[in-house]
């Protein structure tokens, strides 16, 4: 045997030849499979609790109330008990009500999904999907779903620093567990092997990590994607006051760019490194409201005046009477024009009267109606929001400006249909991104914490995002694919959803996400709660975890502008990104809230567990329009939606018949266990639908488990 290093000479020393020769095929063997640099277990697989399942023989069951994780499997049932075997072979009885049951990671599951809420504010638009599940199944019912159909991964996963902050099989993995980054490791190997083919050719994953796993990421990155393009570091200083630490205080994170095919940085207006007051965005469109000095309504009355805008069209339909005019003709005393309000039911041209209103205050516009219209007749005005009263937020472009995009040196993508306003973003030096990022809108506890607590109030999540960092991830690779596909399988608080809606917001895109967290508890909430007998499962507990507590409300608020309570959201988005934006606009988007069920593979094969995977269907189609949840005698093609599906393969020719009609399906999904039945539908299916057998391609996508 030829030496190579010190472990090499040791095994040479071994006198038995077959012992020798087993223990070097064994160092064989992890020489193959490891590469410099990064060796660590594989720690057994992991489990999920599932909560509320069914307890049946053979059940692989916990019992609540023991602090010690032991697992048992279900010997029999008698009555409301079970009987349990340890791995030692010791029987015991439990009630049913103190046991729940796992799953571990790699077996076979079958997941569907139920809505929990939704919020629609755009009826052209996709919705984005918010999913509470562990992301370990969450991802392999991607798999199904969303195969090569991702443009942008961007994840802010636990940073392992020892302080209790996530979970390794159901234990919180602190400082002294000396395999703790053995087990981060093959914690997040599992989940980006998971994600790998979700990716599109030209793409990019995006993972967020500090000093504690950084160099270990890294390598783990090299390992799982020998194939990217490139792998690049962004340090981002999101913590300019600095952390205190025994040596130096530190003041950033970093973003690791994963890079696939031909993805790459899209030149934006600021490097993200020198002085921003230089490189500053000059926004192009203006809010119509005039604040601040000469802003009261005596002091131009002629621009004061009730504004109407067509919600079907998103167009300004006439003007009203001004407060000069009003009291001109005699409507308005003089003398009590100073406290006059208007009538909040008054309408113009059949539409709600949109007035100056800031703040609660009435102001005035910036300019005189006649002018106002001819803005709108040639594209320099526009409707930026429309509200729930059927009121909205009126931007116009200043005369400098207007100026520039006439004579060419400003350029546009012309105007929007119907002879709308000029599409036109915010004008800069288009430039490449540093590689360090030093921006105030990075803070992550001015624009993440406060951000946070404006939608959701106050709250314990520790560290959350700023959405403006998040942003400028997005915006560098996607900024430049308004169609794009993005996915967050640590959503924590919900910031990628946020920051997606908001980039939306900034160019007009229909970017959507898929964000996906679990109901987690922190280790000090959820020790109270055992305390007081509250499980995982129990109302209580779940309505304080991280989904029901923070992501949904803070998503739902982001869209609405609306809190929980209905009311109007205090505060605005910075200048530079959404000028002049106020919270409560909200945004124009579609969000859907869904719960991950496990339905019994037979009742999905026999029909009865259909609603468990109806929105599996609805995701996979595109998230578009309405979903068909009930099953159907013969089959369903609903207005509207882009998919149809037949559950009745002896009324094929009716439902090729009505797709032939309906020119927006573009894929179906057939029910049937006959391949040849199968494929005689799709022999004469439009050429512009794409099929899928159901039950077939659902159940054996996950028969093995990733």
């Amino acid at each position: 045997m030829m030496v190579s290093n010190f472990l090499d000479s040791l095994l040479a020393d071994i006198d038995d030849e077959g012992l020798r020769q087993q223990i070097i095929a064994e160092v064989e063997k992890l020489r193959d499979d490891k590469q410099f640099g990064l060796v660590y277990e594989r720690h057994i697989p992991e489990y999920v609790r599932l909560p509320n399942h069914s307890i049946r023989i053979g059940s692989k069951v916990q019992i609540k109330t023991e602090k010690e994780d032991n697992t048992y499997t279900v010997l029999r049932s008698v009555g409301s008990e079970s009987v349990l075997i340890s791995p030692e072979g010791v029987e015991k009885s439990v009630d049913n009500s103190e046991l729940v049951v796992i799953i571990n990671h790699g077996s076979a599951i079958f997941p569907g999904l139920t809505v929990v809420s939704r919020a629609e504010r755009a009826s052209s638009k996709p919705f984005h999907s918010i999913i509470n599940a562990e992301n370990y199944h969450a991802l392999q019912l991607l798999r199904y779903t969303h195969e090569r159909k991702v443009d942008c991964i961007y994840i802010d996963p636990p940073y392992n620093t020892g302080n209790k902050t996530w979970k390794y099989n159901n234990r919180f993995v602190d400082v002294n567990d000396r395999f703790r980054h053995s087990k981060w490791l093959s914690f997040m190997e599992k989940r980006l092997l998971l994600c790998k083919p979700l990716l599109k050719r030209d793409s990019v994953i995006i993972i967020t990590i500090d000093e504690h796993e950084v160099h270990r990421l890294a390598l783990l990155l090299e390992r799982i994607f020998p194939d990217a393009s490139r792998i690049q570091m962004c340090t981002i200083v999101i913590n300019p006051g600095g952390v205190t630490q025994p040596t130096f205080s530190r003041v950033e994170e970093y973003a690791i760019f994963c890079f696939f095919g031909d993805m790459d940085v899209a030149d934006m207006d600021d490097d993200l490194l020198y002085d921003e007051s230089n490189e500053k965005k000059q926004p192009i469109w203006f809010n119509l409201v005039k604040y601040g000095k000469d802003a009261k309504p005596m002091d131009r009355k002629n621009m004061v005046y009730p504004i109407g805008i067509d919600p079907t069209t998103k167009r300004i339909s006439g003007v009203g009477p001004s407060l000069e005019d009003r009291i001109n003709s005699g409507e308005i005393n003089k003398s009590e024009a100073e406290s006059w309000r208007p009538d909040p039911n008054e309408m113009v041209n059949g539409h709600t009267a949109t007035w100056p209103i800031s703040k609660g205050d009435l102001g005035r516009w910036y300019c005189a109606s006649s002018t106002l219209i001819s803005l709108h007749n040639d594209g320099f005005a526009k409707i930026g929001t429309l509200r729930k009263d059927g009121t909205g937020v009126v931007k116009y472009i200043r005369k400098g400006t207007r100026k520039k995009i006439l004579s060419g040196e400003i350029q546009t993508s012309g105007r929007e249909k119907d002879a709308g306003p000029y599409i036109v973003s915010a004008k800069s030096k288009k430039t490449r991104r540093k590689t360090v990022w030093n921006r105030k809108a990075h803070d992550a506890g001015k624009n993440g914490t406060k951000v946070l607590e404006a939608f959701v109030g106050e709250n314990d999540f520790p560290f959350p995002k700023s959405p403006y960092a998040v942003i400028d991830c997005l915006s560098s690779v996607v900024g430049n694919n308004p169609n794009a596909l993005i996915l967050d399988f640590f959503a924590g608080s919900g910031t990628t959803f946020h920051s997606t809606c908001a980039l939306n917001a900034m160019d007009g895109g229909s970017r959507t996400s898929i964000s996906i967290t679990n109901n987690e508890l922190s280790a000090e909430e959820e020790s109270e709660l055992f305390k007081n007998g509250i499980f995982q499962g129990d109302p209580e507990f779940e309505r304080q975890g991280i989904f029901h507590s923070i992501t949904m409300p803070r998503c739902l608020a982001a869209v609405t502008g609306l809190t929980g309570n209905g009311e109007s959201i205090s505060g605005t988005y910075r200048d530079e990104y959404l000028p002049e934006r106020e919270y409560s606009e909200g945004f124009e988007e579609n969000a859907v809230f869904l719960e991950m069920q496990y339905p019994d593979k037979d009742l999905i094969l026999a029909g009865k567990s259909f609603r468990s995977i109806a929105i599996p269907l609805w995701l996979k189609s595109g998230c578009i329009g309405p979903a068909i949840e009930s099953e159907q005698s013969s089959f369903s093609v609903l207005d509207g939606a882009n998919y149809a599906i037949l559950f009745d393969i002896n009324h094929w020719k009716d439902f090729v018949k009505e797709l032939e009609s309906k020119d927006g399906i573009d894929s179906v999904f057939i029910v049937t266990d006959s391949r040849a039945s199968y494929q005689q539908v799709v022999n004469h299916l439009p050429p512009r639908v794409e099929a899928t057998m159901l039950y077939e391609d659902y159940l054996t996508n996950f028969q093995i488990g990733g």
